[in-house]
This record gives structure tokens, C-alpha cells and sequence, in this order.
């Protein structure tokens, strides 16, 4: 914990759970510090409930691509802002959806449309010298050495996966996104018993009923949760296990 003695202002920040970009929490959530510009953009603009966006772990891919144009048209409507920004928008948003270590944010604050609107800055927290250094930091440096090694193995061990449906089924609603807060997976002993149990609920008596055959599917690495990833459909969902890929 650091407190500033110097400014008029007293004000505590917390340090304790400060990492590299790389080892940051890329599940979709508030924590995920990426979503926070989409879910407060709509919201500072005005833009009506049905635009807003919440966050990436509460939609799957055509969700998020509807929920996502409504936002953008919102906020070209309400703010006038330009075809730069609307893009560079667009790009943090998907970044933040696919959970990818975030570069997008600072080619949106480099636009024309952000830098035109932002006042005169005041620097009161200023970091020490070096902090900032382009240099990579050793634990970086061992991070990418060991992404590279990883890359170059054609035997990479393939992440045991467990799975759900994406949505939940609500009478006389229709589908609706699982909450945040819920946490009941399947969890088949490896990727093969996966692909049988997606099979079987295919063929279940009730499988109609319950539209298990239009269903999102949604999938995480059993011994990191936090990485997902959701599909429209089983069938996607068994297209991607063909790639024999980690999420």
C-alpha cells in the first residue's frame, strides 16, 4: 500500500495484485480491465438499455457481435465520434470478448477523435524512472522464451477441457446467458469423453425440447477456468476440438 504525502489529495493505491499484461485475468469479467470501456462507454453516453454492453462472459459470439453494433451506433449517434474510432473501438472490444492479452486499448487513445476531447493532464502519480523502459523485464523475457519452446513442440500436451451450455433455458423467455456468478461444468475425463457426452445429449429424448442441437456451447481449461471460449453451436464447438488446440 502506497500513500501520497505530497498531493492535497490522500490517496491510497493497492499494489497487491499488480502483474504483467500477460498473467492478467482474460475471463471475460469486471476484473478483465479491457471490458470496463465498453461497459461504461454506453452508459456515460447515455445510450439506451438495449445498447448497453456488459461484459464478454455474459454473451457468446453472435451476442456479442449484436450487442456490440448497437453500442458502436450508439455512441457515433450520441458522441459524433469518426470511422477511426468506431474501429479502434471494435477491435478493443473483440480483443476483450476473445480474452487475448489486450494491445488495442492504446491505438484507441492515439486516435484523432479521444486525443481531440481530452483535457490537459496533470501527472500526479509519477512513476520512477525506468519503470517504464521499453526493455523487457527478465520475467517477461522468460514468459516468451517459454511461449516460443511451447509453439516449437509438436507433441504440446493438449489441456484436459471441461464443458456446459452457454445458456440457460427460461420458460416462456427462451435462451438467456448464464450469469458470472455460475459455476456448474461437465467434466469428462479427457477430450474424447467430452465429444461423447456433447453426442449424447444430442440423442437424448429431450434433446428438441431443450434445442441442444442450436445451443451455445461453452468450454474451459480444467486446470485454469479463466481461459474459455464459447461457441454458437456443437458443431462449432466439435470443428474447433478437430484443431487439437488449447484455449
Amino acid at each position: 500500500m502506497n500513500v501520497d504525502t505530497d498531493s492535497p489529495a490522500l490517496v491510497f493505491i493497492d499494489y497487491s495484485s499488480t502483474r504483467p499484461l500477460r498473467k492478467g485475468k482474460l475471463n471475460g469479467i469486471y476484473k478483465q480491465d479491457e471490458t470496463v470501456l465498453a461497459y461504461y462507454a454506453g452508459k456515460f453516453a447515455g445510450c439506451p438499455p438495449d445498447a448497453l454492453y456488459k461484459h464478454p462472459r455474459d454473451y457468446n459470439q453472435q451476442q456479442h457481435d449484436s450487442q456490440k453494433l448497437k453500442l458502436l451506433n450508439c455512441l457515433e449517434s450520441t458522441w459524433k465520434t469518426d470511422k477511426e474510432f468506431l474501429e479502434a473501438f471494435d477491435s478493443v472490444m473483440d480483443e476483450a470478448f476473445q480474452g487475448k492479452v489486450p494491445t488495442a486499448v492504446p491505438v484507441l487513445y492515439s486516435t484523432k477523435w479521444v486525443q481531440g476531447h481530452q483535457g490537459s493532464l496533470d501527472s500526479l502519480f509519477r512513476t520512477p524512472k525506468g519503470w517504464c523502459d521499453e526493455k523487457i523485464t527478465q520475467e517477461e523475457q522468460e514468459c516468451q522464451a517459454q511461449e516460443e519452446s511451447q509453439k516449437g513442440n509438436e507433441f504440446l500436451r493438449l489441456s484436459n477441457l471441461k464443458w456446459r451450455w452457454a445458456e440457460n433455458q427460461l420458460p416462456l423467455v427462451g435462451m438467456v446467458s448464464k450469469t458470472w456468478f455460475e459455476d456448474s461444468w461437465n467434466k469428462p475425463a479427457d477430450r474424447d469423453a467430452l465429444v461423447n457426452e456433447l453426442k449424447q445429449k444430442l440423442s437424448h429424448h429431450k434433446a428438441d425440447a431443450k434445442q441442444y442441437e442450436t445451443r451455445a456451447v461453452e468450454f474451459a481449461d480444467a486446470d485454469y477456468p479463466e481461459r474459455r471460449k464459447t461457441f454458437a453451436n456443437y458443431k462449432e464447438a466439435l470443428e474447433w476440438l478437430k484443431l487439437a488446440s488449447n484455449i
